[in-house]
């Protein structure tokens, strides 16, 4: 027991830092696209089965709950992190449509963190030429 109380003064987030973006007005955005995309979805596929529920549950409702969980997930501190959160969002909520395509988009996720490392690298350079 005496030995994690050293750990957790170490610990390097101050007390509270991991609290629910609730009132940032991107995060309440990105999840009402979710949420958007999940209905846009739902209605497009409808009418359907009973005994697809578990496609529907699979496809679409677990990627916006994730989306939507992450929407409101605490800011990242860098810049690279609120990119790359941002177009996990988004990314999920064209993954609602995307039906047998999805794995494919699954293994294409680290070329989104690629692309908000080198949206990150562009931005500056961009801004100093100017």
């Amino acid at each position: 027991m005496s030995d994690s109380a050293p750990l957790l003064a170490s610990y390097p987030l101050r007390d509270g830092a991991l609290q629910p973006a609730w009132r940032n007005r991107r995060s309440q955005i990105l999840a009402a696209a979710a949420v958007a995309a999940a209905v846009l979805a739902i209605v497009l596929r409808s009418p359907f089965a009973l005994s697809e529920i578990d496609d529907v549950t699979l496809r679409i409702v677990f990627p916006t709950a994730l989306a939507f969980v992450l929407a409101f997930a605490p800011t990242p501190g860098t810049r690279v992190g609120r990119t790359a959160r941002d177009l996990t969002v988004l990314g999920l909520c064209l993954a609602v449509f995307a039906g047998d395509l999805l794995p494919v988009m699954l293994a294409s996720y680290p070329l989104v963190l690629m692309i908000s490392v080198l949206i990150d690298w562009v931005r500056p350079a961009r801004g100093s030429s100017a």
